[in-house]
């Protein structure tokens, strides 16, 4: 074996993505078999329900870790939709299926549109001066005032509700 097959033999793909990583404690750990796995020491093993909930709630708990956003690239639109047609959380076809795509086209695919486009908005100075200074002339247009008692009001509804 090469240099280059024994340290492509060492990779595994990094849990937050697709992106390789070096692991030489797990090479390490499947060379060396455990001297005291056996022994009186050793901690008695749990039982399959205990490791059971143990794997739910790792699950659950790596289900709110934040998304890496310095290395990798968000999914595009198309990717939230076939995820939501596809993804493993629910069964090919039913009520938790129909649900989650309803969710995708009603409330991720318009917030993950709105998002991108103010990102892509504040990536670059003129374009951000130009944004401002499109709200500000339709500010001083009939229906920029209407939007903005609009808004307004939306706002003092919700401080009302939160207070």
């Amino acid at each position: 074996m090469t240099t280059a097959e024994i340290t492509t033999d060492r990779k595994t793909p990094a849990s937050t993505g697709g992106s390789e990583s070096s692991a030489p404690e797990e090479s390490k750990a499947s060379v060396h078999p455990r001297a005291r796995e056996g022994s009186a020491g050793s901690p008695p093993t749990q039982s399959p329900r205990a490791t059971g909930v143990r794997a739910w709630l790792r699950r659950f708990v790596a289900y709110f870790d934040p998304p890496e956003i310095v290395a990798e690239r968000r999914p595009s639109l198309s990717e939230v939709v076939r995820y939501a047609r596809r993804a493993p959380y629910a069964p090919e076809a039913g009520i938790r299926r129909g649900l989650g795509v309803g969710y995708a086209f009603v409330v991720a695919v318009p917030v993950y549109a709105v998002a991108y486009m103010a990102a892509w908005v504040c990536e670059r100075p003129a374009r951000l001066g130009s944004g401002l200074a499109l709200v500000a002339v339709f500010a001083f247009t009939p229906a920029g005032h209407w939007c903005g008692r609009g808004l307004a009001a939306a706002f003092a509804w919700a401080a009302a509700a939160l207070t």
